[in-house]
């Protein structure tokens, strides 16, 4: 009846995740995007029509030192807890002051073991990210989302956008 973001998070205040497919247009993007701001929980955004997804499979951390991703770590701590492996990976461009070694002692107070990795940016900070979690065998990939001023994201594009575009893992974010 309304616009789907908002008619999504209005039959949403009591949930722990919402679930939704990627979609390949830009209004899927649109939407998911505005799910993840407006949202008070995290998204778990499914890409195109897999149907195979495993919770219990290796998850992979995008780490940047943001608010953003900090949050998506604590909105991610059941699935953490049921991954195989965990493995935090750093971005060396993007990172903001927190070290990931920092994540992984938050972490194994939660009895989560993670992993840190560290990788420059090339040939970008998402293509870095993509290679990282098909290396690892990532079945979800945790982070935060649109950290950047809306008018920064629109101009420059971001990060989230382009992971949510091409990504074809399993993403969990959280703004």
């Amino acid at each position: 009846m309304g616009p789907p973001a908002i008619e999504v998070l209005a039959s949403a205040h009591l949930t722990d995740v919402i679930v939704v497919g990627r979609g390949d247009s830009v209004l899927g993007v649109s939407v998911v995007g505005a799910l993840v701001v407006h949202g008070h929980m995290p998204i778990l955004v499914v890409p195109g029509d897999d149907t195979n997804y495993d919770p219990s499979g290796p998850a992979m951390i995008a780490w940047n030192g943001s608010s953003e991703a900090a949050n998506a770590i604590r909105c991610g701590l059941p699935l953490l807890r049921a991954a195989s492996d965990v493995h935090i990976v750093a971005i060396e461009e993007e990172s903001r002051g927190f070290p990931a070694a920092d994540v992984a002692t938050y972490l194994s107070r939660h009895g989560v073991h993670a992993e840190v990795h560290e990788r420059s940016a090339e040939p970008s900070v998402e293509e870095a990210l993509k290679d990282a979690a098909l290396e690892l065998g990532a079945s979800t990939i945790i982070m935060g989302g649109y950290g950047h001023s809306r008018m920064q994201e629109l101009v420059l594009g971001g990060v989230t956008r382009a992971m949510l575009q091409g990504c074809p893992i399993p993403l969990l974010l959280s703004h």
